[in-house]
């Protein structure tokens, strides 16, 4: 069996009223003011733990980059605080590209990936700048060539 030190963020306690905290905000209060359900992120060890991986990375022989999966959650609180932090964006929709674009996230910054991607989605990343897309077959090789080159 789990111990809640090993499921829960290093920043959760109990109170002294016996209530789950997240980054000294108790739960059972947010979730009396603003109902339930409620996805409550603590943004101080969201920002450090992307400074720690970024700060990881950048003493790694050769570089990288880190790059945030949007698939995880990609409301766009959670895409502004991970541009703010420098972190570049992994989208597979066309909705999560518009998320990106809105939080701020320059085309350079985004990576497009995704089976199935359309030829709508490829072209809003082309218009986008975005200048990662995975290929996850020949026949969207053809299909980036084709969009591209109208371009």
């Amino acid at each position: 069996m789990l111990a809640l030190s090993e499921v829960l963020p290093t920043s959760a306690a109990v109170s002294s009223t016996g209530h789950l905290c997240l980054g000294g905000c108790d739960l059972a209060e947010l979730a009396a003011e603003y109902g339930t359900p409620l996805a409550v992120f603590d943004e101080t060890l969201l920002r450090a733990n992307a400074r720690e991986y970024r700060t990881g990375i950048e003493h790694w022989p050769g570089g990288g980059e880190v790059v945030y999966a949007s698939k995880a959650y990609y409301g766009l609180g959670m895409l502004r605080l991970a541009h703010e932090e420098g972190l570049s964006v992994d989208v597979a929709s066309g909705g999560e590209l518009y998320a990106a674009l809105a939080a701020g996230f320059p085309g350079d910054r985004i990576h497009l990936h995704g089976n199935n991607k359309s030829a709508h989605e490829i072209d809003e990343a082309l218009a986008a700048g975005v200048a990662t897309i995975i290929l996850d077959g020949f026949d969207e090789i053809a299909l980036v060539d084709q969009l591209a080159g109208a371009r």
